[in-house]
Parts: structure tokens; C-alpha cells; sequence
């Protein structure tokens, strides 16, 4: 659910910027913005969902699987014991 409202905000902002850059303040603006958004929105959803995301996922898995010198499993635990985690 995250990843899709970072792919709706981020296309929006990017949209706007992109007719802009590409066609300036006319009065084609909205028209131009609505087709800009749909274009980017087909492309940066699969994209989000199915490569950065995974891959992202992972390498923060890989990076960052000790935390402040122990395991995750032992800080799960930890967290299970006092009730923090489910």
C-alpha cells in the first residue's frame, strides 16, 4: 500500500514538472498534465511494484540485517517477549 501512494505522489509531482518543462503554462495545461499523468502512472507502477520494490527490499534486508550489533531475529524476540510485536 506504501508503494502505491509513492507511485501516486511521486507521478503527480513529476507530471506537473514534465508539461512544464515540455509544453509551458498554456491552455492545454490540464489536458496535457491528465495524459502525462496516465502515461507515467502505466509505467512507474509495475516498475515500483515488481523491480525497485524487491530489489530495494532486499538490499536494505542485506544491509542492514545486524542492528546495533544483533541479529534481527534476536531483536524480534526481544520484541515479542514484551508484547511489542505480533
Amino acid at each position: 500500500m506504501i508503494q502505491v501512494f509513492t507511485v501516486v505522489s511521486q507521478v503527480a509531482l513529476a507530471s506537473i514538472l514534465g508539461v512544464y518543462h515540455g509544453y509551458g503554462f498554456n491552455s492545454q495545461f490540464i489536458p496535457n498534465y491528465l495524459m502525462t499523468y496516465c502515461r507515467n502512472f502505466i509505467m512507474a507502477l509495475p516498475v515500483q511494484l515488481f523491480i525497485v520494490g524487491p530489489i530495494a527490499r532486499y538490499l536494505f534486508r542485506v544491509l542492514f540485517s545486524r542492528v546495533n550489533g544483533k541479529d534481527e531475529k534476536e531483536i524480534e524476540k526481544e520484541l515479542m517477549e514484551e508484547g511489542f510485536a505480533e
